[in-house]
Parts: C-alpha cells; sequence; structure tokens
C-alpha cells in the first residue's frame, strides 16, 4: 500500500502513526532535511489519543510533543536503524558523545 507525503495529511499525528503502522520505538528520518546531510531522526516514545511524544534519538533527554504532519516522514530503513544503534552504543560506552563518530 503506498502513502502519500505526511505534510499533506490533514489528521492528528497519532492517527498518522496508527495508519502508518509506527509503534513506539520506531525511528523515523525526514525526507528532506532543511539542513544539508544532517536529516532530522526522531524515536517516537508515546502514541495519545491525538498526540505523539518523540525525541532526537541522539538527545533522548528532551522528549516533547512532535507534529509529524508539519514535514515529510519515512520509517529508517534496517540499515539505518543498524548504524544508529552502533552510534548509540558507543556513546553508552565512551559516556562522551562527542569522542563518537557520526
Amino acid at each position: 500500500m503506498s502513502h502519500g507525503p505526511t505534510s499533506q495529511y490533514s489528521g492528528s499525528s497519532a492517527t498518522l502513526c496508527r495508519l502508518r503502522g509506527w509503534k513506539v520505538g520506531t525511528l523515523l528520518q525526514e525526507v528532506e532535511p532543511e539542513v544539508l546531510d544532517k536529516p532530522l531522526m526522531l524515536r517516537i516514545s508515546a502514541i495519545g489519543e491525538r498526540h505523539v511524544l518523540a525525541c532526537d534519538p541522539r538527545d533522548w533527554e528532551n522528549e516533547s510533543i512532535w507534529n509529524l504532519t508539519c514535514r515529510d516522514w519515512r520509517e529508517c530503513t534496517h540499515r539505518e536503524k543498524a548504524q544508529f544503534y552502533t552510534f548509540f552504543e558507543e556513546i553508552l560506552e565512551t559516556n562522551d558523545p562527542t569522542k563518537v563518530r557520526i
């Protein structure tokens, strides 16, 4: 089933997640980054009736409500998830995100 751009969806972010099959823990990446070579990533941490709570997985302490209909998002591929989790494990091992290669 093909989905249109998330920015063209007129319902709530929570409904968008349910329609796309995005659940808590899903990693999303913006389709056309505003900052070249630095696409924004989000990890969904809660889906309510209308709202979605998420955070940049590289800054997991700053969770907030996100409107997923303001940008176009896609679920990260298995390869992108593996790369991200390798990055995350290196942060945990070094306890210093500035020493980790991105």
